[in-house]
């Protein structure tokens, strides 16, 4: 008769003992391969309202970190900091450019919106908003809110987190 751990929140402890099956969702935004389904899911990092980082995570085999940079002008972009994978065996990707260029000019400004939405209404500094993304973009649902990143960052985008960060705290 084992119930939630005391951590767990209260929606949790209160649920009744079962088994909740979730629908699958996978998203289709490789265009050389349109029939190919793999579970693609965004973890921003939002600051201070702003998303600062992105980790977009590939059927858990492979990510790729995208950070907002300034240049010297005050200048906004979005770089690419890091990619990791493993063997991508059938999640590999037919138009890898394609596929990035659809994430960065499509999808990935209506994820940052939708974070930053979930991240203002939370009232705190840092909030990591993970959206599961659903076809070509189709739907996000927000899968998990974490107060805590969780992820390995390299310098550069520590950098960027820190700056947003810190400057927050200094004009409050």
């Amino acid at each position: 008769n084992k119930t939630a751990y005391p951590w767990e929140c209260q929606a949790v402890i209160a649920a009744k003992p079962g088994v909740i099956v979730e629908k699958l969702v996978t998203a289709t935004l490789d265009p050389g391969a349109p029939d190919n389904h793999r579970v693609e899911e965004a973890r921003a990092h939002v600051i201070w309202g702003r998303t600062m980082a992105v980790e977009w995570t590939v059927n858990r085999i492979g990510s790729l970190v995208m950070y907002l940079e300034t240049d010297r002008l005050g200048r906004h972009s979005l770089a690419t900091e890091s990619i990791w994978a493993t063997h991508l065996g059938e999640a590999y990707f037919v138009d890898g450019p394609s596929w990035a260029r659809y994430v960065q000019d499509w999808c990935l400004p209506r994820v940052m919106e939708i974070a930053e939405r979930v991240a203002n209404g939370a009232h705190v500094d840092h909030l990591r908003v993970d959206l599961l993304v659903e076809g070509v973009c189709d739907n996000l649902y927000v899968s998990e809110v974490e107060l805590f990143p969780a992820v390995p960052f390299s310098p550069k985008t520590m950098s960027s987190i820190e700056r947003r960060w810190i400057r927050g705290y200094l004009l409050t």
